[in-house]
């Protein structure tokens, strides 16, 4: 048999319960051996390792936000060294209006990335395509 709790009970006991659990808690000592280890391996899980994988990650007009979130978000969380490249530093507005901000110029950029990412959008990669410096850019990176 579940319990049911209503909310406006809870809020009805007012805050001296809650003042109470919030002293007994402030009053546990740290254990610094322990949070010593947690920050180290947070810190081990955010640092790159020197050999990861170089990801150049092409932000242009109109691409489809989707289609570079997503992989960024995997190549992230791999441990990847990714770099979102564009012509210039100012925001790139996507095929839904975000504007995303390029880490990186195409002359700051990986010059010979493991990975170039291109994004899709029927507009944005027909622009890309008729982009001389862009093309210049890609056909550089390989």
């Amino acid at each position: 048999m579940t319990t049911h709790i209503a909310r406006r009970a809870v809020l009805a006991m007012g805050a001296a319960p809650w003042a109470a659990l919030a002293g007994a808690a402030a009053q546990i000592p740290a254990d610094h051996v322990h949070q010593q280890a947690r920050d180290e391996h947070l810190r081990s899980m955010t640092q790159l390792p020197p050999d990861a994988p170089k990801v150049a990650m092409l932000v242009h007009p109109k691409m489809v936000a989707l289609d570079l979130i997503g992989p960024l978000t995997v190549f992230k969380v791999l441990r990847f060294d990714v770099q979102l490249v564009w012509k210039d530093r100012g925001p790139v507005s996507t095929d839904v209006g975000l504007a995303l901000m390029p880490t990186h110029t195409f002359a700051e950029s990986f010059h010979e990335p493991d990975i170039l990412f291109v994004p899709g959008g029927t507009l944005g990669t027909i622009d890309c395509i008729n982009d001389e410096a862009v093309c210049a850019y890609v056909v550089g990176a390989d």
